[in-house]
């Protein structure tokens, strides 16, 4: 997880997303802050409605695979996060992904196979418990 700090320039126009369980998500083509750039970033409802242009604040940034989304605002002194559950999901699926990926390589690539197996799982492990490490860092800086 990144944290991008500024003024929040532009929020662009989105396209939005309902779930089955009546949640809505919102996929904004493009967000200014600061001096960054980022584009094709996924929002939650509760999040969108602290996306104000013109004010000073943080973003915690997270990559999931290819998707980049908004996991907490920061303004005006206080924070605003998504639940910590969508975080811990996230990390079981990528576990999850990578132990497939591996015993796929360990059964097609005979030497060394297993080696890379395990090292794609340690790696998506490292970098969960960094996730949920930020996030909480985020979530008590307010």
């Amino acid at each position: 997880m990144k944290i991008y700090s500024g003024k929040l320039h532009v929020v662009g126009a989105g396209t939005v997303r309902h779930s089955k369980m009546g949640t809505a998500t919102t996929t904004r083509s493009v967000i200014e802050i600061g001096n960054h750039t980022l584009r094709n970033v996924r929002t939650s409802n509760f999040i969108e409605s602290y996306l104000d242009t013109g004010k000073e604040m943080d973003l915690l940034i997270a990559r999931f695979l290819w998707m980049k989304a908004v996991y907490g605002v920061r303004s005006e002194g206080r924070s605003h996060m998504i639940g910590g559950s969508q975080l811990y999901g996230e990390a079981v699926v990528g576990l999850f992904l990578a132990i497939v990926l591996a015993a796929i390589l360990s059964s097609e690539v005979p030497t060394g196979g297993f080696f890379l197996g395990v090292v794609l799982v340690v790696w998506v492990i490292i970098r969960r418990i960094r996730a949920i490490r930020q996030y909480h860092r985020f979530e008590n800086n307010s």
